[in-house]
């Protein structure tokens, strides 16, 4: 599903991956490895920033980074800086 979505967003096609990722948010409740959740957040900061919402943008970024903060995974903290830049 993270790959669909990644393309709906470089194909412009934001609503439908919006909706990808609302999906993959809904299947992530519950599981207790946060992967799935991480990369809807991560990938939610890209589309946010292709539809100019910086605030929405921050915020996932902040999800991702607090995912990070509780796992001590170097993939998980990889996923957090590509978010902030790092």
């Amino acid at each position: 599903l993270g790959v669909r979505a990644r393309l709906l967003i470089r194909m412009a096609r934001l609503q439908e991956a919006q909706a990808t990722l609302e999906h993959m948010l809904f299947l992530d409740q519950g599981l207790a490895d946060p992967v799935i959740g991480q990369i809807a957040h991560h990938l939610q900061v890209e589309l946010a920033s292709c539809s100019g919402h910086a605030d929405k943008a921050w915020s996932h970024a902040e999800k991702v980074a607090h995912i990070a903060a509780q796992f001590a995974s170097p993939y998980y903290r990889v996923w957090q800086g590509t978010d902030h830049g790092s």
